[in-house]
Parts: structure tokens; sequence; C-alpha cells
């Protein structure tokens, strides 16, 4: 039993996304809630792996609380969850088997150029999850 969620062109960070991905890949769906819930609260931290440069460590590694990035992943955890419950999958047996991040689409600044009141464009993800049902 394999049930899919989709995010598109999400106004998050594609780097802190792929961080996120990274920490609840493999998880049990209720370890992962809780996890994405304790981050969205400032409880919990994310260890960054990759863009980790300059980055303030908290117990000897770097990491951070990208709240954003929590709040959206755990309203896709509910829609994948969802649509595992539509196909009738057992909630307690589900794992997040997949998740993959892209680069979304840029939103083109508004303001005049020549005044030097462009706004910065905004950086945006889109995000794939993929939960199956563990066999025991």
């Amino acid at each position: 039993m394999e049930a899919k969620a989709r995010l598109w062109n999400v106004n998050m960070s594609p780097k802190y996304s792929r961080e996120v991905a990274a920490a609840i890949k493999g998880m049990p769906v209720e370890r992962a809630r809780k996890f994405l819930e304790a981050v969205a609260a400032q409880q919990e931290l994310v260890v960054l792996r990759r863009h980790n440069k300059e980055v303030p460590h908290h117990r000897g590694k770097p990491s951070r609380c990208p709240v954003k990035v929590a709040r959206n992943f755990l309203k896709l955890l509910d829609n994948a969850l969802a649509n595992a419950r539509y196909l009738g999958a057992d909630e307690d047996k589900l794992r997040i088997s997949m998740v993959e991040v892209y680069r979304g689409r840029h939103k083109r600044p508004l303001g005049a150029k020549s005044l030097g009141r462009v706004s910065v464009r905004s950086r945006r993800a889109s995000v794939l999850m993929v939960l199956r049902e563990e066999k025991k």
C-alpha cells in the first residue's frame, strides 16, 4: 500500500526543506509528526548536513529550527495520511518511505527598479512525500 501527497511552489526555503526531508525519511508517521511539531514549536533542532557554514552549533552539531518548513511539512503529512486512510491502509504500520524536494519557480519582483525598491525574489520549494505500509 502506497499513499502520495505533494506540495507545489510553496513559499519556503528549499535548502531547509531538504534538511527536514532527510531528517524525517524512514520515520513512522507518529514519530515524524511529533518531531515536526517540536521543530515548529522551536523545541527540537534539525541538524544541517549540507549548508552548515557559519551556523551556530547546538550540542556539538550545526542545527536550526526551520519553523515555516516544519509547518508546511505537517500539512503535507496530514494530506498523505488522509490519502492513506482513503486507500484503506493501517495507520500504525505506515512509514515515510520517500521525501523528494525540488526548487520551485521564483516569484517575479515587483516595484520600480530604477528607484531601488525591488523586492527580493522569494524562495519556493516543491515536495513529494510517499507513505508505505510496513510488512510485519
